[in-house]
C-alpha cells in the first residue's frame, strides 16, 4: 500500500441506491462460504473515516455495501438495506473476488481492513439471489462494532466472524457483536450456519446482549451462537437465544470460549451442542446460564465419558418448560450427568420463574433461584435492535411467518 493515497473524511446522507444488477462472468463463480466474492452496490477501498448514514440501499443483485483492502475507521449508521441478492455488509473483502487475495492483505498494517463500525440499521429480506450471503460479514479484520441492527428474513447467518479455520493466526480479534435482533434466520433453506457465526482465534471479542430466535436450518445447524473451527478465546454473555433447530449454543471446536449469563430456550433437537473433539485443552466454560426446553435432550453431539478436561458446566440452571424430568440425554438424568461427567456440581434443576417465557416474555421474577442461588444477573434483552425505528422500509412483504 505504499504510496497510496487514502480516500478521507467523506460522508454519504440521506442517499437512496436502488436497482443495482449483478452479472454472472462468462467464467462463472465459485466462492467457498457466505458469497464473500459477490460485489456490492458500494465499493470501498482505501476510504478512511468515511461515513454512511440515514441512506436505503435496495433491489440489489448482491452485497449492499463492501469495505476491502486499506479500509479503516468507517461508519454505517441510520441505514437501511432490504430486498438484497445477498448480504448487507462485508468488512475485509470489496468487490468481485478479493477474497482470493486475502491472505497477503491480512499480513499488510496498512492494507488490513479495521476499526469499522455498523450500528442502529435494518438489513432484510437478504440473500434473493444468493442464499448463503449474511447479514453483516467480518472477514480478517479486528476492531470492529456491530450495534442495535435489526437483522431478519436471510437464509443463511446473519452475522459471521472470522476468515481462518483452525487454530492458525488470525487478523480478526477484538471485534464486538452487541444489542443486535437477529431472527428469522436459515428458514429451512441452507445448513451448518446460526445467528451469530465465528471462526479461529479471536481474542478480546465479545458477543452480548444480542437477542436472536427462530433460526432454522435444512438438515444439521441451526444454531443461535455457533463457535466454529478453531473459535478461540471469544466471551458470549447476556444474550437470549430461543426458538432454535438445533442447540442454542454450538461448538464444534476451539480453545477458551466463555458463555456466561445467558439465557438458551426451546431448541428442537437439543440445547448445548458440541463435538468430541479432544484438544488438550479446555474448549468452553459454560457457567451461569439458564437452560429452558421442552423437546429432546440437554446435550447434542459427543461429550465423551471423561470427568475433568475439554470443557466445563457449572453454575447452570436447567428446567423442563413441562415440569418434566430434566434429561441430558437419553437414560441421562441430571445426577447421572454429574456422576459420569463430574459437570454441574454446583448447578441446579429448578424452575427460572420467568414471567411467561411461553409467550415471549424472558423476564425474570426476583425471586428467581437462578438469581437468589447462582448469581445470574439479569439482563434487558429489549435493548436488542435498532434504537429508532427505520423510516424507509414502509411497504416491504412481512416477515416470514416464523417456525414454532
Amino acid at each position: 500500500m505504499a504510496g497510496h493515497k487514502w480516500v478521507e473524511h467523506v460522508e454519504l446522507r440521506g442517499l437512496t441506491l436502488a436497482h443495482a444488477n449483478w452479472l454472472l462472468g462468462p467464467k462463472g463463480m465459485s466462492v467457498p462460504q457466505a458469497a464473500v466474492g459477490v460485489p456490492e452496490a458500494i465499493t470501498a477501498f482505501g476510504a478512511r473515516h468515511v461515513t454512511i448514514d440515514g441512506c436505503c440501499i435496495r433491489h440489489t443483485g448482491g452485497y449492499a455495501i463492501g469495505f476491502g483492502t486499506g479500509c479503516k475507521h468507517n461508519a454505517v449508521r441510520n441505514c437501511e438495506m432490504f430486498d438484497l441478492g445477498a448480504g448487507g455488509v462485508k468488512v475485509g473483502f470489496a468487490g468481485a473476488g478479493q477474497w482470493r487475495e486475502s491472505h497477503e492483505v491480512s499480513k499488510d498494517p496498512e492494507g488490513l481492513a479495521s476499526h469499522h463500525t455498523i450500528e442502529n440499521c435494518t438489513i432484510a429480506h437478504a440473500g434473493r439471489l444468493h442464499p448463503p450471503a449474511v447479514g453483516v460479514w467480518i472477514g480478517k479484520s479486528p476492531h470492529n462494532k456491530v450495534l442495535h441492527n435489526d437483522i431478519f428474513d436471510l437464509y443463511y447467518t446473519a452475522v459471521s466472524l472470522g476468515w481462518v479455520w483452525g487454530y492458525g493466526p488470525s487478523p480478526a480479534h477484538h471485534n464486538e457483536i452487541a444489542y443486535n435482533h437477529l431472527h428469522t434466520i436459515g428458514q429451512g433453506v441452507l445448513s451448518d450456519m446460526g445467528g451469530v457465526y465465528s471462526l479461529g482465534i479471536q481474542p478480546g471479542t465479545t458477543i452480548h446482549h444480542n437477542h436472536i430466535h427462530h433460526v432454522h436450518s435444512f438438515s444439521y445447524g441451526g444454531w443461535g451462537l455457533y463457535t466454529d473451527e478453531g473459535s478461540t478465546d471469544i466471551v458470549l454473555h447476556d444474550n437470549l437465544v430461543h426458538h432454535t433447530k438445533d442447540g442454542g449454543f454450538d461448538q464444534h471446536y476451539g480453545k477458551n470460549n466463555l458463555v456466561r449469563n445467558n439465557i438458551f430456550a426451546f431448541g428442537q433437537e437439543c440445547m448445548i451442542r458440541r463435538n468430541d473433539r479432544r484438544d488438550v485443552h479446555t474448549s468452553f466454560t459454560f457457567e451461569r446460564n439458564i437452560v429452558l426446553y421442552d423437546r429432546g435432550y440437554i446435550l447434542g453431539g459427543g461429550w465423551g465419558t471423561h470427568k475433568e478436561g475439554y470443557y466445563t458446566l457449572d453454575h447452570n440452571l436447567y428446567w423442563h418448560a413441562d415440569g418434566k424430568p430434566v434429561m441430558f440425554a437419553k437414560d441421562m438424568d441430571f445426577e447421572a450427568w454429574r456422576k459420569k461427567h463430574g459437570q454441574d456440581q454446583h448447578s441446579l434443576v429448578a424452575d427460572p420463574l420467568f414471567v411467561d417465557a411461553r409467550a415471549g416474555d424472558f423476564r425474570l421474577k426476583p425471586e428467581s433461584p437462578a438469581i437468589t442461588k447462582l448469581g445470574f444477573v439479569p439482563f434487558d434483552y429489549t435493548k436488542a435492535g435498532r434504537t429508532s425505528p427505520p423510516s424507509m422500509t414502509k411497504g416491504l412483504p412481512p416477515v416470514p411467518r416464523a417456525f414454532d
